[in-house]
């Protein structure tokens, strides 16, 4: 469809294509494409039409706290895992030398058991990748002990792209910044309940056939 007959649509009709574009898009790659642009338009109309009341003001706060509290302690179990493998590559482990942790955090606007069939919950949720993930591995792991990673950087108040400066008063973490990226509504945001959190660890061995 042409970018014009898309702006047409009402949110219920985008909703409606978007989940016809998940449903297809193992069996035709390009369909993913315009799943993007399809899933942009209908954050454009509902966003145009949204109105920041207190109710939804505190909703989006006690969210966006939310997100943040459970990535800082996905990256502390991450962390100190990592602490424990460098610990082991420094004692010349037999087997490990090296090693990925990886922080996937995926909301969900309900639960994830609910979904006897495709709905727009479900594209937003699940999608071909975490639009928040974060990885340590032992080739990174010097310098991000130093630093903390953008996910976690307070100093960084990203309260004005797409928020416009409406949450002055309170710290918006980098997570909503990529929700909203990912074309994620301020309803759609407002609308989650569930937040799913893995912290991933591969264990890996090199080793060289000339050694």
């Amino acid at each position: 469809m042409e970018r014009e007959e898309l702006k047409k649509l009402s949110v219920m009709e985008l909703e409606e294509l978007a989940i016809h574009l998940y449903r297809k898009k193992t069996k035709r790659p390009y369909s993913s494409d315009i799943l993007r642009m399809v899933l942009l338009y209908r954050y454009s109309k509902l966003n145009n039409d949204f109105i920041w009341t207190e109710t939804n003001k505190n909703k989006f706060v006690k969210v966006n706290d939310k997100i943040m509290n459970i990535f800082e302690s996905s990256y502390a179990e991450a962390l100190n895992t990592a602490i424990e493998l460098e610990q082991r590559i420094q004692n010349n482990d037999p087997f490990i030398s090296d090693y990925e942790i990886e922080i996937e955090l995926q909301p969900y606007i309900f639960d994830k058991n609910d979904y006897e069939d495709d709905c727009i919950a479900l594209v937003l949720s699940e999608p071909d990748y975490f639009p928040i993930s974060f990885t340590i591995s032992h080739y990174n792991f010097s310098r991000e002990t130093k630093e903390l990673p953008v996910y976690l950087d307070k100093s960084l108040n990203w309260n004005q792209l797409y928020l416009k400066g409406i949450f002055n008063e309170h710290y918006i973490c980098y997570q909503i910044h990529l929700l909203l990226e990912n074309n994620w509504a301020f309803q759609d945001i407002l609308n989650i309940n569930q937040i799913w959190s893995d912290v991933k660890v591969i264990h890996q061995h090199h080793h060289s056939m000339t050694d």
